[in-house]
């Protein structure tokens, strides 16, 4: 099984990670500092049956202050693995993003976008400690999806599904912007993944032909694997739905590996992969593992994309 993986690296102990120290010791107390090697050894050290093609770091929620600092900071950390890799930035869509996209553009790993928007009315503390608003309503986030267009990069879209239909309010004025969903759109209970109200907003993004989905984080949903079919049965469907072409498998580590998301291992991933897409043809199956991936990332393994610099 060939793939391109999803993941995060975070230095919480003197890093760019440092001012969000206190959500990284909840997500993954075990390493303070999580590095490209620590990565790797997740996928390939339980003896899963992977070659590990490469992957895509996904910003690791460092404050809004240390953005450019964490890109800067991956890109080096990515320089002492042989594979190729790209980097997903860091960007506050509430401020002026010039500058960010500006830097982020000097890397050549660079491919687009993260800026978590989960947010739910009277929590303590969102996905985002800086994000106490629905975002999608505000008028400088929504100019800012449009620069995002203009600059042809991807975004990754992290939000909760109460906010699904004003998201795709927002996304109907970016019918050019490369869009991910992260983590089957992050629904937290079972009750969520089977409701109308996430049907309805999957429903609409799946016909907008620029939106993609990341199969991933079934710890979320659910962390003890109490209702395992359940996770798995609606991932298909999500899959039916956005069609194998705009899916993905991904990792999430090292958030999957935390005790408390089920302490999920490469095996294990593989295995609920496997049953997610064992009745798919070779063709989707290899859209899932990587292809979809390869090309909305638009990483070009055989011309050197995402290598390190020697």
């Amino acid at each position: 099984i060939c793939r391109l993986h999803n993941f995060h690296l975070v230095d919480w102990e003197s890093g760019p990670h440092k001012d969000n120290e206190a959500l990284w010791k909840t997500l993954y107390p075990e390493k303070p500092v999580f590095g490209i090697l620590d990565y790797e050894a997740l996928i390939l050290g339980d003896g899963a049956p992977v070659e590990l093609l490469g992957g895509m770091f996904i910003e690791a929620n460092a404050t809004q202050a240390k953005r450019i600092e964490e890109a800067l900071w991956v890109d080096k950390q990515l320089d002492v693995s042989t594979r190729p890799y790209g980097i997903v930035s860091g960007i506050d869509l509430q401020a002026d993003i010039t500058e960010t996209i500006s830097v982020n553009r000097t890397l050549p790993r660079f491919r687009g976008f993260r800026n978590i928007l989960n947010w739910d009315e009277g929590a303590a503390v969102n996905m985002d400690p800086e994000v106490n608003t629905n975002r999608f309503l505000e008028d400088k986030v929504r100019a800012n999806f449009k620069v995002m267009e203009a600059e042809d990069v991807s975004f990754e879209l992290m939000l909760n599904p109460h906010q699904y239909q004003v998201a795709a309010d927002v996304l109907d004025t970016v019918p050019n912007l490369r869009v991910i969903i992260d983590h089957r759109g992050f629904p937290k209970t079972i009750d969520q993944i089977t409701s109308e109200e996430y049907w309805n907003g999957m429903k609409r993004f799946a016909a907008m032909p620029n939106v993609f989905m990341k199969i991933s984080f079934f710890g979320r949903t659910d962390a003890k694997w109490e209702n395992g079919a359940t996770v798995i049965e609606k991932s298909i469907e999500l899959i039916q739905l956005f069609t194998p072409q705009r899916c993905m498998f991904a990792t999430n580590f090292p958030v999957d590996n935390a005790e408390v998301f089920g302490a999920w291992t490469m095996q294990r991933m593989v295995e609920a992969f496997n049953a997610i897409g064992k009745d798919f043809s070779a063709e989707e199956q290899a859209c899932l593992w990587r292809e979809t991936a390869l090309r909305v990332y638009r990483m070009d393994l055989a011309a050197g994309d995402g290598l390190p610099r020697r």
